[in-house]
């Protein structure tokens, strides 16, 4: 069958090969209780001759190893697109093994699927995906990338941060009393190094900070800080920094 509204779904002698095979993120956090979830993405190119290149259909072999299971899937890509979003779509949701993919066909005679896969807690060790490419019916590409479990690592995230909506001042000074609560939790899984956590209180514009040392926390464990600090009448806004001065090598630096 060919299919000449798309010029990348075409007959002729060029070939699909593999460009890039990665997943996101490169390696996984295997979890207790719950699969892990990880994105696996891949782009094909049609290469052949020095002008615009026209593939047969694309056919896509997928292999994933590990050490409870070994599953393989395969799909006509080219027929699959056509068959859900039509011949000129540029991305499309097909369904692989009753399992979503996406589908973006973008400049250049490529094509980028993305798909999540998930891990399980039974796991043991690295996993083994392998894609393999078909121009038509021929075997033209193939690749094999090895996810590993992540270097265990601490995860410092503010777990509670309560501090009172309104503070009556007293006294001549109009100065208030705030007593709050900030709980730091280790959701990692390593145990964390000593680090600070900075508490600012910003009042048009104008920003004040308290600093407060944080112990070692076991993976799980939690370090609660009681804050008391007397500050003059006004409205403030106030928040919580963890590690701001990096000292903690962690998992996720996105979550402090």
């Amino acid at each position: 069958m060919l299919i000449l509204s798309n010029p990348i779904f075409a007959q002729s002698l060029e070939e699909w090969k593999i460009s890039r095979l990665w997943t996101e993120p490169a390696c996984y956090n295997k979890l207790s209780n719950k699969d892990t979830k990880i994105n696996v993405k891949a782009e094909f190119q049609c290469v052949g001759g020095l002008k615009v290149s026209k593939c047969q259909d694309l056919t896509i072999k997928s292999y994933w190893d590990s050490s409870i299971e070994r599953v393989e899937r395969k799909i006509n890509l080219t027929q699959a697109i056509i068959n859900t979003c039509g011949p000129s779509a540029t991305t499309c949701t097909i369904m692989i093994n009753g399992e979503k993919m996406d589908v973006r066909i973008i400049p250049g005679n490529k094509i980028l699927i993305s798909k999540s896969g998930f891990i399980s807690p039974r796991l043991i060790g690295n996993v083994k995906l392998t894609l393999e490419a078909y121009t038509g019916v021929k075997l033209t590409d193939k690749k094999t990338n090895t996810i590993v479990p992540c270097e265990k690592k601490p995860d410092l995230a503010v777990e509670r941060f309560e501090i009172p909506e309104i503070i009556n001042s007293s006294g001549n000074d109009k100065m208030g009393t705030i007593n709050g609560i900030l709980v730091i939790k280790n959701i990692g899984s390593a145990p964390s190094t000593n680090c600070y956590v900075d508490v600012k209180f910003r009042k048009q514009g104008l920003i004040s900070n308290i600093q407060y040392n944080v112990p070692s926390i076991n993976p799980g464990g939690t370090y609660t800080i009681n804050i008391f600090i007397r500050k003059p009448e006004g409205d403030y806004s106030a928040c919580a920094i963890l590690d701001n001065y990096n000292q903690v090598s962690e998992s996720n630096e996105e979550n402090n």
